[in-house]
């Protein structure tokens, strides 16, 4: 709409235009899915037995427990990306809190669902660390 652009729009034009981009952010928003942070696992529940439990509302997209690089053993919390929003979000409020191994499950949507991206994480980064955010070289 030209007017919204140029400013020259009435109240009703853009309540009309905003009531558009909601919509479609609702639509968008529905097909993009949901990463779930899951913490306070078990060191011994396995990858098959999150997908069996988390499957059960909606379809997965991936699953996967997060190892420590030297030993290959779990570190106690995993990453469950859902194919659809509203699946997610209905995993994350029945299964935050239920017993696995005898481990209370912690779910909550994860800090890089909407852009990627490579994360957190500590020393090294661009803000402080170690090397006081200077990188270094190889």
């Amino acid at each position: 709409m030209n007017k919204v652009k140029d400013g020259k729009a009435s109240r009703e034009e853009l309540a009309a235009e905003r009531e558009i981009l909601k919509k479609a952010r609702a639509e968008a928003g529905e097909t993009m899915g949901i990463k779930l942070f899951v913490a306070s696992l078990s060191y011994e529940t396995s990858e098959d037995e999150l997908r069996e439990l988390f499957a059960a509302h909606g379809e997965l997209k991936e699953v996967s427990i997060a190892t420590d690089r030297e030993t290959g053993k779990s570190r106690g919390f995993a990453f469950i990306k859902f194919a659809s929003r509203k699946a997610g979000e209905a995993a994350l409020k029945e299964l935050n809190g239920t017993d696995v191994n005898g481990r209370k499950l912690s779910v909550q949507e994860s800090n890089d669902s909407r852009g990627g991206g490579r994360g957190g994480g500590r020393g090294g980064s661009r803000h402080g660390g170690r090397d006081g955010g200077r990188r270094r070289r190889n």
